[in-house]
């Protein structure tokens, strides 16, 4: 049995709260999915304060997984998608945040 290079490298979980995050969170998420990295290794687990706008949406048209935060606050909702973390490797991330190039998450 071979093992491919896909096998090797490690997952990626994005744990990302968001709040009416609408405006910015598709840049966010497509700096994510359009990594030059297989894609069925990067779990996006939003935890949502309760938006109101299109932010559930657009998050779900990128695969993400919503997460209920009540609580609303940040902290809360990084606490919460952790819980549901299912990679080697767990990246906190805000919802302005981008990753820069294409290859940040191969290096």
């Amino acid at each position: 049995m071979t093992v491919t290079d896909s096998e090797l490298k490690p997952g990626f979980s994005f744990v990302i709260p968001t709040y009416n995050s609408g405006e910015k969170i598709r840049r966010c998420l497509e700096s994510i999915r359009t990594q030059d990295y297989p894609q069925d290794k990067v779990q996006l687990l939003i935890a949502d304060g309760g938006s109101t706008d299109d932010t559930i949406d657009i998050a779900r048209e990128y695969g993400a997984r919503i997460v209920a935060n009540p609580d609303r606050l940040a902290e809360y909702g990084v606490k919460a998608g952790m819980k549901l973390v299912q990679r080697e490797v767990t990246v906190v991330f805000a919802d302005d945040n981008e990753l820069v190039g294409r290859g940040w998450l191969a290096a």
